[in-house]
This record gives C-alpha cells, structure tokens and sequence, in this order.
C-alpha cells in the first residue's frame, strides 16, 4: 500500500500532519468498530471487519518513522577458544592410562593440582576394583 492509497482510505489530504492522520484514524476505528457491534447485520459486521483491517494497514503505513542507525557498528563474532592439550598427553599408547586421563580432564575446567588429585584418586579406585575382582 502506498502513501497515497493510505492517505485516501483515511480521508486526509497529502499536506496533513501527523496530528490530524491520527485523529482521522481513532474517528474512522470509532466508527468501524461501532458498526460492528452484534446487533447489526453480519454483512455489515463483515464489510467493517474488513474496512477496519485497511484502515489499521493504511495507519501502518503512515505512521512509519525512519530506521535510526546507530553510531556504533555490529560486534563482531567472537571466534570460539579451542582445547588444547596438556603437553604430556601426547602419547599415543592406548594402554598409557595417565595420558588417556589427562585427555579426558582437560576438558574440564578445573585448577590443574585439582584435576591431578581427581584423576589420581579414580585411577586408585580403579585399581582398587580390579584387584578385589581378580
């Protein structure tokens, strides 16, 4: 719809001002929402439902204002921090527990002296469960 068409549904002239596109929008929905009380016939609730619909879509496009841009410009993405390994994981003996562990809990975010104590104390019940089972 077009500033013009908008401008004719709402009845106001192309010099009008702000103030008087709103008060010949509120008047027209008065008006509209007046015909389409229960009381009257559905094809006048119909033909007010729909003029009511343009009315709200000329309004729409009356009332746009101007998109402000801000001064400042879009953040950039930041990149995601990758995981890295501590440098004694290396190994690449699958039977090297202590390097599968250190890989497993370098992913998680801990102090190092913590991740040692937890890694040492589940490879100690570890072995535990392995002896009281053989």
């Amino acid at each position: 719809m077009t500033p013009e068409n908008a401008q004719t549904i709402l009845g106001v002239p192309r010099t009008a001002k702000k103030k008087a596109i709103e008060q010949a929008y509120h008047k027209r929905c008065k008006d509209l929402q007046l015909k389409m009380r229960p009381g009257n016939l559905l094809a006048v609730r119909k033909q007010a439902q729909v003029q009511l619909v343009q009315v709200t879509e000329a309004w729409n496009v009356l009332n746009q204002r101007p998109v402000k841009r801000s001064a400042k410009p879009a953040p950039k993405p930041q990149p995601v921090p990758r995981v890295t390994r501590h440098p004694r994981s290396h190994s690449s003996d699958p039977l090297n527990l202590a390097g599968v562990w250190e890989r497993v809990f370098a992913l998680i975010p801990l102090p190092r002296p913590v991740v040692a104590t937890v890694a040492a104390a589940t490879m100690l019940a570890l072995i535990i469960l392995l002896i009281t089972i053989i």
